[in-house]
């Protein structure tokens, strides 16, 4: 299961490094680039909850392995890609294949592991492999580029997804399911069209603007689905989601302070990305070798998440460390300034402290999410809170990339120059973000992990 993780995080990351190559090669412009990561997010993100209900559904075992299997003919075709849009398109089904196996991954390892210390040293793993993911997505992007092209990042993933088949068959055992009945067809379409929408509607407007006709009408599009939904939910024998569900203040709050906090690591990496490459004029490996401290953040992270908890409780744990997560993102904003060397160091320090806070709130959010619910609950559940990190990174990232991105002309593999000023905007608004997550946090958390899913704690 981790190594599920490990593949579906490696590749949400390892396209960052390469936008540069890939702009050059396909001819992208400056604003179309940006979709070869946005539109992986952005199928990911809607149809994680979709995925969720799959497992519970139709059985977390077969589920795991329908996504493993379209997750590696996807990776082939990515590669394969000749055109602009063939990329797209595949990076869109290869999105589906993750959003199967994800939701699916993270509830067998739940289901396995029970309430307590054992769930939280399992998760404390599945969060360090996770982190790992991210930053050897961009190391190794950076390296494969630089020794053969940008499609070597999407073949790689194909031996990595034979051994999740492989292992899979052999330690997964088909569970019992604790859910039958009728599938929730149009609660999946609507849900999964609602997140896509708005999500859209935010990249659009890089292109066309916030009064744009398309930007109005998948705004509207996303309010009509999401209103469509609950009526759906609330009518279905069988629903996708239990209303319910949101009534769970802890795994609402969760939800909630996650999709905050992810839009400091997302817009973080994406800037200094362009700051590395455009102005420091660094190598797509030599990129990726200074975020290499933000996998020993993400270790130390995960295991002070794991060990704290108990002693410090969950709202502290999650406020101090989204406060640390903010820090990181400022310094950021500081190295925006320097066109030296010394910005690279700058940058270096700061996604250890980014990466430290953020991974510290990611285990600890996700043990508060799936403690205290029913076993055919926690497929739901799981989507639901990576479907709130997702969409978060996918949302804030459109966000600030299109009213902060500033660039010389518009013409097909012209790079992306930021200014000293808007590299240090979207910085300090990371900050801002995963400061008012802390709020949220710090306001609405329960103390203690063993108030979570008593009755009591429905809102």
């Amino acid at each position: 299961m981790c190594l599920a993780q490990f593949a579906v995080v490696l590749d949400s990351f390892v396209g960052f490094v390469a936008l540069p190559s890939i702009q050059q090669d396909l001819g992208f412009s400056a604003a179309g680039v940006t979709w070869v990561i946005n539109s992986y997010i952005l199928v990911f993100g809607g149809f994680l909850v979709f995925g969720g209900r799959c497992a519970d559904v139709v059985g977390q075992r077969i589920t795991f392995l329908s996504g493993a299997w379209i997750f590696a003919v996807t990776s082939v075709v990515c590669g394969l890609s000749a055109t602009q849009l063939m990329l797209v398109l595949a990076r869109f089904a290869q999105g589906l294949g993750a959003a199967i196996m994800a939701p699916a991954a993270l509830a067998i390892l739940v289901r396995v592991f029970p309430d307590g210390p054992e769930r939280r040293r399992a998760l404390t793993l599945w969060g360090i492999v996770s982190g790992c993911g991210a930053t050897t997505g961009l190391v190794a992007g950076g390296v494969l580029v630089d020794l053969f092209s940008w499609a070597a990042i999407f073949f790689v993933n194909v031996p990595v997804c034979v051994a999740i088949v492989v292992l899979a068959q052999r330690a997964v055992p088909p569970f019992r399911l604790d859910r039958t009945g009728r599938f929730d067809i149009w609660g999946s379409v609507t849900v999964t069209g609602a997140l896509m929408s708005i999500v859209y509607a935010v990249i659009n407007v890089e292109s066309d603007g916030w009064s744009a006709v398309p930007t109005l009408g998948a705004f509207a599009l996303a309010i009509l689905l999401a209103g469509s939904f609950v009526v759906i939910e609330h009518r279905h024998p069988n629903p996708m989601i239990e209303l319910r569900l949101f009534r769970i203040r802890s795994l609402t709050v969760a939800n909630l302070t996650l999709f905050l906090l992810c839009g400091a690591p997302a817009c973080g990496i994406y800037v200094a990305t362009l700051y590395l490459q455009n102005v420091l004029l660094y190598s797509a490996a030599g990129t990726g070798l200074v975020f290499m401290p933000a996998s020993f953040a993400v270790f130390f992270g995960s295991l002070a998440a794991q060990r704290f908890i108990p002693l410090v409780g969950m709202r502290w744990i999650v406020a101090g460390s989204a406060v640390i997560a903010a820090a990181g993102s400022a310094m950021l904003g500081a190295a925006g300034g320097s066109s030296t060397g010394s910005g690279a160091l700058v940058v270096s320090c700061a996604v250890f402290v980014l990466y430290l806070g953020a991974s510290c709130v990611s285990i600890a959010l996700r043990v508060l999410a799936t403690t205290g619910l029913a076993a055919g609950d926690v497929g739901a559940a799981s989507g639901m809170i990576n479907t709130a990190q997702q969409v978060g990174a996918a949302f804030w990232l459109a966000v600030f990339s299109s009213v902060a991105t500033h660039r010389i002309g518009e013409a097909a593999g012209e790079p992306i120059v930021l200014s000293a000023g808007t590299y240090q905007l979207v910085a300090w608004a990371g900050a801002g973000l995963a400061v008012l997550s802390a709020a949220v946090a710090a306001a609405a958390l329960p103390a203690r992990l063993g108030t979570v899913g008593a009755p009591r704690d429905h809102a």
